[in-house]
């Protein structure tokens, strides 16, 4: 059957099988890297009141202090939230880990 095509028309299959292969490739990447990203890392203190707050390939660090708070480099647009509500509750929580030098 293949041999009874013209060679046009098997380069054209082959393109198309080609073309689904990468798109299907391209999909299956970047849900694991919007899947991937959404993974928050656990947070801790870094000196007094700095602390890493930071997704697994997101740094992100939270400087506290009494008149609020400052988040550098949230992330993506989908980390941020998940960042400053994460980061907050493990600095503010009794469980907050302890300097580390």
């Amino acid at each position: 059957m293949w041999r009874s095509l013209t060679k046009r028309t098997r380069r054209l299959t082959l393109l198309g099988a080609l073309a689904a292969v990468v798109a299907f490739l391209g999909y299956q990447w970047n849900a694991a890297i919007t899947r991937n990203r959404s993974v928050p890392d656990e947070p801790f203190r870094i000196a007094g009141n700095l602390y890493y707050v930071g997704a697994s390939d997101v740094a992100a660090f939270l400087i506290t202090g009494p008149e609020g708070h400052i988040l550098l480099d949230g992330g993506y647009p989908t980390t941020a939230p998940m960042t400053v509500r994460l980061g907050l509750h493990r600095v503010y929580s009794p469980a907050a880990p302890a300097a580390s030098g």
